[in-house]
């Protein structure tokens, strides 16, 4: 099912799978009213989710690579003490 087929146009409604839609009565329950604007916060939401779990991503990289960078200045020092003191 497609999200025009929903009265309500609610992607998250179950007549996207094939059930009962929200906005339509029933026997059993009252239909929800149907909204005046579009359901799209939750798109907005949902984009704003992907973008903070990039940054923490791309702080989380970085993160690691500042840690690689002090271990291979450690192990480089490391390696000329060791080379002078043989020497």
């Amino acid at each position: 099912m497609s999200l025009i087929s929903c009265i309500g146009k609610d992607h998250l409604c179950p007549c996207q799978d094939g059930d009962a839609c929200h906005y339509k009565d029933t026997p059993t329950t009252k239909a929800w009213p149907i909204p005046t604007q579009p359901q799209s916060e939750f798109c907005c939401e949902n984009d704003r989710m992907k973008r903070d779990a990039r940054k923490k991503l791309n702080l989380r990289d970085t993160a690691v690579q500042l840690i690689l960078y002090s271990c291979s200045i450690v192990i480089a020092v490391t390696t000329i003490v060791l080379i002078v003191r043989w020497i």
